[in-house]
């Protein structure tokens, strides 16, 4: 009796032991998850705000030769 006994507290053991490595690896993976969803947020961040500085000098690049036109006008107008 107390063989068997000791046979099912091993088996619990070992049951315990599987389930907190298990665990832990659950935890593991869910902080390197919610670390990459992190970098993607900044990188996300870090891409519109580049978009919008780039589009804000392409509309300058654009807009620049028609002052200059503008300017060049006005100084044959004077």
């Amino acid at each position: 009796m107390e063989a068997h006994n000791e046979e099912v507290e091993n088996k619990d053991e070992n049951r315990l032991l599987e389930l907190e490595e298990k665990l832990e690896a659950s935890e593991d993976r869910y902080l390197r998850l919610q670390a990459d969803f992190e970098n993607v947020k900044k990188r996300n961040i870090a891409e519109r705000t580049a978009n919008q500085k780039y589009r804000s000098q392409s509309i300058a690049e654009e807009l620049l030769p028609a002052l200059d036109g503008f300017q060049k006008a006005l100084g044959h107008a004077k």
